[in-house]
């Protein structure tokens, strides 16, 4: 038994394929099959005081991680059990001695959870 195909039927398909490819001409990053890897430069942390440190490049984190500031401060904090602000400059202030070594695992672990790491 054999069964017709209209002839709309291919010109469908044939539009479906024109869309597909326009797409993959202007958003090669859509029809890639490759995952996007997420580089992340080192936390640079600075001591301010004896009993506070200065998380430097927080807000290039953020942008990398394509992340609003309150939200990665909300966590940063949550996951270190301390207290801070964003100061005028994006820069994070924790109270508490942290370094780097510190901060790395951190992000890692958000990074982890958000599947961009």
């Amino acid at each position: 038994m054999l069964l017709t195909v209209p002839d709309w039927f291919s010109y469908t398909y044939y539009l479906l394929t024109r869309v597909f490819a326009q797409l993959g001409d202007l958003n090669p990053e859509l029809v890639s099959d490759q995952k996007r890897k997420l580089v992340m430069v080192p936390p640079q942390m600075a001591r301010v005081g004896t009993k506070k440190t200065l998380f430097v490049n927080f807000s290039t984190i953020c942008r990398s991680l394509m992340r609003d500031q309150s939200h990665l401060t909300t966590y940063i904090l949550t996951e270190l059990g301390t207290q801070g602000s964003v100061d005028a400059n994006g820069a994070l202030l924790i109270r508490g001695r942290y370094t780097s070594k510190h901060m790395e695992p951190v992000l890692r672990n958000y990074c982890s959870k958000c599947h961009d790491l």
